[in-house]
């Protein structure tokens, strides 16, 4: 008749009530056993902003991209405030770092930085 309430629960309801030491342990522990794209996001925000424990904004921006990756909306900001603000994640899902900002925007652009010296 009722779910059962899973770790994660428990993790995000510390995190709504305020108690942020309780809430990263218990979104620590709901991670390992299964990913989900809120918790990461929630544990990046925990991360980010130093709640419950120290500032990493590198390990932030690694949950973020993996909320991100999986679609959700608000980890897909975060993950592009953390971007734009020089922040990036340890390492992609893929395992390749990603490219600068400015250097994706040339390639979209095709052409890349000393191009546009060039003398004609």
């Amino acid at each position: 008749m009722f779910r059962r309430r899973t770790t994660l629960d428990s993790g995000l309801d510390a995190f709504e009530r305020g108690e942020w030491r309780r809430a990263r342990r218990l979104l620590l522990h709901a991670l390992t056993e299964e990913e989900s794209a809120i918790g990461s996001y929630h544990l990046g925000l925990l991360y980010w902003r130093g709640l419950g424990g120290g500032t990493d904004k590198h390990t932030a921006a690694d949950y973020f991209a993996r909320a991100a990756a999986d679609g959700f909306p608000r980890a897909q900001t975060a993950y592009g405030i953390a971007l734009r603000t020089g922040v990036r994640a340890a390492r992609s899902r893929h395992g390749a770092r990603p490219l600068p900002l400015r250097r994706r925007r040339r390639r979209r652009r095709g052409h890349d930085a000393a191009r546009q010296y060039e003398r004609t």
